[in-house]
C-alpha cells in the first residue's frame, strides 16, 4: 500500500476480518510509521501461505495508539 501524506501517525498493523467482522491482528508487533519521520514511503509485508487477500486489510494507529480505521482490502499478487 502507498501513503501520500501521514500525520501524528505510530505506525500500522496487517489485520484479518472473522465472519462476525471482528479483526484479528496478523502481525506480531507494530509496522512502525517510517514516512512519518521522512515523508511519504511504500511499505510491504508478506502473508506466508494466505490464498486471499479479500478479508485483509491494513489498520492506522494515531500516535495516542488509537485505530484511525481500516484500507484495504489487501490484493493478491
Amino acid at each position: 500500500w502507498y501513503v501520500a501524506c501521514e500525520r501524528d501517525m505510530r505506525g500500522y498493523n496487517v489485520v484479518v476480518f472473522d465472519n462476525q467482522g471482528r479483526p484479528t491482528r496478523l502481525n506480531s508487533a507494530l509496522i512502525p510509521c517510517k514516512a512519518c519521520v521522512i515523508g511519504s514511503a511504500s511499505y510491504t509485508y508478506l502473508l506466508p501461505k494466505h490464498k486471499s487477500g479479500r478479508n485483509i486489510y491494513i489498520e492506522s494507529i494515531a500516535a495516542n495508539g488509537a485505530s484511525l480505521g481500516y484500507a484495504g482490502p489487501a490484493v493478491k499478487q
